[in-house]
């Protein structure tokens, strides 16, 4: 048995893709800023810049657009040991290292924040920075959005990377570099920003793939122009399927299957090895990552991969992490019956998003039991285990039971491994010592979120 994770599946696009910037003397290095706790759940087990928007995450579409040859990713020191195994050793990535310093002695060297939304603004600056002589800070809103550096400096400045950055870098920064405003870019700030933005940047990555790959022809029933459709040589599609592409592009990957009586409206991506049951409906903007089971209805949802969302059941608006398991009948709201506006709480304040569809974002390892109800806008924390009506945010490694009468009980975390450790034995894989860390070290710095929930240490018991 062995691990896997999502950048196994694409290996052969990135590669190809980053190939063809061998050459160009860039180098990219990556960071976390300190506002990364607005998007909680979803970044407690991976980097900020690891978010899907469309079929890539932040970070390699940047590398992809701005001609990168090499990538260094900085993140928190309990994430380093499991993505640097995982990119050097296991992938063998000849592109990517971790928390490397060294790696900053390019001609070229950029900093870039996690959180900035490479689109064509982004773009425009950022070539005007690299086309530019010296050192420069492009700054926006207060946060640092991309820097030029010496690689002297770079390495210099790279101390404080390796932890989510304060504004004690920019202090220092300041003192030697030009430093230039730019109030026009986008950072994502709120978690609620994915669901605004997955449609737009699912069309422009089928497309890049479109371009870059070649694809089969869908000789199956198709409403719109058929060459919106792209399906890969080794996915599977009964004749019975419907594929609509008049509002966007649809793309099933290598390996996927999916079954009889599916209606997919674009635009739509299927993972490599996700299955789709029959009789499911998948609404614009579905995004499911690799070797995830999908049934029931979906709609504008990002599924990172390894979820299992087999059953019937309406799922909309919504993130969804690694290794969930939805049970059967569960239900996410994503409408209020007022169609109002949806409050919800970044960090310790509660906001007005300003948004009417919103659904839940469901952090790693989490479990629905059958029939569970969340309402709109709730977080769910890493690790968490849900029964009956769900209308408040849950801490990570929390069973939730209210309507059985429960109060919070936490779940253990050598109950959290061993249920992780089973679930990925079902799927033939390995649970690795650097999963473990991860989990552990979540647990340890939530430990005074479940405190101030007033979250019960004590055996959790059903009728």
């Amino acid at each position: 048995m062995r691990s896997v994770l999502y950048f196994e599946i694409m290996y052969p696009i990135y590669c190809e893709l980053i190939e063809k910037n061998r050459g160009s003397g860039i180098c990219i290095a990556f960071f976390e800023d300190i506002e990364l706790y607005r998007l909680y759940p979803l970044v407690y087990a991976r980097p900020t810049y690891e978010i899907r928007i469309g079929v890539f995450p932040l970070w390699f579409r940047a590398a992809a657009k701005l001609g990168a040859e090499y990538v260094v990713l900085f993140m928190r020191d309990y994430l380093a040991p499991y993505f640097d195994w995982f990119y050097r050793i296991y992938l063998n990535f000849n592109f990517v290292s971790v928390n490397d310093v060294s790696k900053l002695d390019y001609p070229t060297t950029l900093l870039i924040n996690g959180r900035l939304v490479v689109d064509n603004k982004a773009l425009e600056v950022i070539r005007k920075v690299i086309a530019s002589t010296g050192n420069i800070v492009v700054v926006s809103r207060g946060y640092i959005a991309v820097a030029k550096l010496h690689p002297s400096l770079a390495i210099t400045a790279a101390e404080f990377l390796k932890a989510p950055i304060s504004p004690e870098l920019l202090d220092f920064l300041s003192q030697t570099v030009e430093v230039l405003e730019e109030e026009e870019l986008t950072f994502l700030n709120n978690l609620w920003e994915i669901l605004l933005w997955n449609e737009r940047y699912l069309a422009e990555d089928i497309e890049l793939l479109k371009r870059e790959l070649e694809w089969c022809r869908f000789e199956g029933k198709v409403k719109g122009n058929r060459e919106k459709v792209l399906l890969h040589p080794r996915a599977q599609v009964d004749e019975d399927v419907v594929i609509d592409v008049r509002r966007g592009p649809v793309l099933i990957d290598e390996g996927a299957e999916v079954n009889a009586f599916t209606y997919i409206e674009g635009p739509t991506y299927i993972g490599r090895f996700s299955k789709v049951g029959a009789n499911t409906n998948l609404e614009h903007g579905t995004n499911i990552g690799p070797y995830s089971y999908v049934g029931g209805e979906l709609k504008n949802v990002v599924v990172q991969g390894f979820t299992n969302k087999k059953h019937h059941g309406y799922l909309g608006d919504s993130y969804v992490c690694e290794w969930v398991n939805i049970g059967a009948g569960t239900v996410v709201s994503n409408l209020k019956n007022t169609y109002g506006a949806i409050k919800m709480y970044v960090g310790k304040v509660r906001v007005d998003t300003g948004v009417n569809k919103i659904g839940a974002f469901i952090g790693d390892w989490v479990k629905t039991a059958v029939n569970v109800t969340i309402y709109c806008g709730r977080k769910i924390g890493p690790a968490a285990h849900l029964y009956g009506s769900v209308y408040e945010d849950v801490p990570p490694f929390t069973i939730y039971a209210r309507d059985y009468g429960k109060p919070l009980i936490e779940l253990s975390l050598d109950e959290a491994i061993e249920i992780q450790r089973r679930m990925k034995a079902s799927r033939g894989m390995l649970l690795t010592d650097h999963e473990v860390n991860i989990m552990k070290r979540i647990y340890e710095e939530t430990a005074s979120e479940r405190i101030s929930k007033d979250v019960a240490k004590t055996k959790f018991t059903l009728p």
